[in-house]
C-alpha cells in the first residue's frame, strides 16, 4: 500500500506539472498572438517587433551599415564673435561659393540644392563652410576601395562583411592618411577637408549606397543619421538642430526646416541615382 500510494502521488505530481507548462505556453501564445492583432507571429515579425521596441529597425530588410560618427565633424557651439560653430565658419562667402541659390553651408542629405538656376538632388550629406584643415575621420570599419584622385583631393569606400553589398562613401578627402586596401576602423583619422572655391574653406561629404552604379535608379543611397549607432546619435543631432537654428539666424532665412526632414539633417530616408 505505500509504495502503491508512493507511485500514485507522483503520478498526480507529473500531471500537475503538465497541465502548469501547457498553460504558461498558452498564455505566451495568446501575449504573441495579441500582439499582432489576432495573428500568430512568425519569427520575421517578432525580430521586426524587437527591432522597434529596442530603437533598432532600419529600411528594409537588411540592416544598414552602423555609423559612429559624422566624419568627425563638429556642429557647435555657436561663437558669435568669431562667427564659428564647431568646425564650420559661418559665412555668406562660403555659402555662395557652395550653392549660390540655396544659402547653405550644411546640405542634408537628399537636400535640393540650386546655382545658377540649376537645380539637384543632393544624394551625399555634404559638409561645407569648414574651417581649413579640419580632420575627417571614418564613420565606420571596413576595407577601402575605389580610391580614386580627383585633382585635389580623393574619393574612396569601405565595404565591410559585416553588410554585404552596402557601402560607406567619402568624398573630397584631402591630404589621405589611408590607401586602397587598408583595413581601417571608425574613427581612424582618414585626412583633412577639402579647400573649394576660393580656398578659404573646406568640404568633406558622406554616402551610405547599395548598388552597382552600372545604370539610372541602380545605385539607393540612405540617410546617414538612420545609421548613426543610437549610442551617439542624440549627441551629434542635438546640436545640428542647434545648427540649423544659428545658421537660420545668421543668414537672415528660414533654410534649414526641420520640421519637414525625414530624420535631422536628412529630407528623406533613401535616394536614387
Amino acid at each position: 500500500m505505500r509504495k502503491g500510494g508512493q507511485g500514485g502521488f507522483a503520478a498526480i505530481e507529473l500531471i500537475i506539472i503538465v497541465v502548469v507548462v501547457m498553460a504558461v505556453a498558452g498564455l505566451g501564445f495568446l501575449f504573441i498572438k495579441n500582439k499582432q492583432g489576432g495573428h500568430q507571429m512568425t519569427a520575421a515579425e517578432i525580430a521586426a517587433d524587437e527591432a522597434k521596441r529596442t530603437g533598432n529597425s532600419q529600411s528594409g530588410a537588411e540592416k544598414l551599415p552602423v555609423l559612429q560618427n559624422l566624419l568627425g565633424i563638429q556642429f557647435g557651439p555657436y561663437s558669435k564673435s568669431s562667427q564659428t560653430s564647431g568646425d564650420f565658419v559661418f559665412s555668406q562667402s562660403a555659402a555662395d561659393q557652395s550653392a549660390q541659390d540655396t544659402n547653405m553651408i550644411f546640405f542634408p542629405f537628399a537636400q535640393k540644392t540650386c546655382s545658377n538656376g540649376t537645380c539637384k538632388v543632393q544624394t551625399e550629406m555634404a559638409m561645407q563652410g569648414l574651417k581649413l584643415g579640419t580632420v575627417v575621420k571614418a564613420a565606420a570599419g571596413g576595407k577601402v576601395v575605389g580610391m580614386q584622385n580627383e585633382g585635389t583631393d580623393y574619393s574612396f569606400s569601405t565595404v565591410s562583411d559585416d553588410y554585404p553589398g552596402y557601402s560607406v562613401g567619402y568624398d573630397h578627402v584631402a591630404k589621405p592618411t589611408i590607401k586602397e586596401g587598408d583595413t581601417i576602423k571608425a574613427g581612424d583619422t582618414i585626412g583633412t577637408a577639402a579647400p573649394y572655391g576660393d580656398g578659404k574653406f573646406a568640404r568633406v561629404e558622406l554616402f551610405i549606397k547599395k548598388g552597382t552604379g552600372s545604370s539610372t535608379g541602380s545605385t539607393v543611397k540612405f540617410c546617414p543619421i538612420d545609421a548613426l549607432d543610437p549610442k551617439v546619435k542624440e549627441s551629434i543631432t542635438a546640436p545640428m538642430k542647434q545648427f540649423f537654428s544659428d545658421w537660420n539666424g545668421f543668414i537672415g532665412k528660414d533654410v534649414h526646416k526641420v520640421s519637414e526632414m525625414s530624420s535631422t539633417g536628412c529630407i528623406a530616408k533613401q535616394t536614387t541615382e
